[in-house]
């Protein structure tokens, strides 16, 4: 795909701002996670200060490895949490793979010649699995369901912190909490697929010598 010099337009501009809108989206999500999380742990200030120095994918781990102790639990309204609670472990996985790559893998942005538009370029090496070289173009269109997601994600999980924590959100003059089964899960995208080119060649068997 032949790429344009951006020349700071409000094209150009415009794609920086859906840029950014959809990393404070995710940031906002993730600010959700850490609630339900310390929600779940009763609040105490040393399980608190244990999960705000977790990565996203520790995040990730730990809210399901909570929601398995909450399904232990005998009664409907725990199994109803833990149902939620997976659910919107579920996205944050999902989208925190969307994140990851669109943050650590963008190399530049510019017009397309052939389209009219301002992409990123994403590209880099994995080496996971393998030895690959990975390319991605994001375009607004991807950026915007990623925002809406992520929206989706953080209005989700505020609800779920409110309801766990009603008593102790009382004094912040929080909304009343709806109960759990007024609330409605969310679709999340299908899980993030990168188009890989392997750079191992196959080795070519040796040929016996002669003599």
């Amino acid at each position: 795909m032949a790429m344009e010099e951006p020349l700071y337009e409000n094209d150009y501009a415009a794609f920086c701002v859906a840029y950014t809108r959809a990393i404070v989206a995710w940031n906002n999500a993730e600010e959700a996670a850490r609630e339900i999380l310390t929600s779940l742990s009763a609040g105490g200030v040393g399980s608190t200060i244990a999960i705000y120095q977790l990565g996203n994918a520790s995040l990730v781990d730990a809210i399901r490895t909570v929601c398995q102790f909450i399904k232990s639990i005998e009664n409907d309204l725990a199994h109803e949490r833990a149902d939620h609670v997976e659910h919107f472990a579920e996205g944050l996985d999902r989208l925190r793979s969307y994140r990851n790559f669109y943050v650590h893998q963008t190399r530049g942005v510019g017009k397309d010649a052939d389209h009219g538009d301002y992409r990123a370029i994403l590209f880099g090496l994995d080496v996971k699995g393998g030895y690959s070289y990975i390319k991605h173009e994001l375009t607004m269109a991807d950026l915007a369901a990623f925002t809406r997601h992520c929206f989706a994600l953080e209005q989700y999980g505020q609800a779920i912190a409110r309801v766990v924590t009603r008593n102790a959100l009382a004094r912040y003059a929080q909304p009343e909490a709806k109960p759990l089964a007024s609330l409605q899960k969310p679709t999340w995208p299908d899980r993030l697929k990168r188009s890989r080119e392997s750079l191992l060649k196959p080795l070519r068997p040796s040929e016996p010598s002669g003599g």
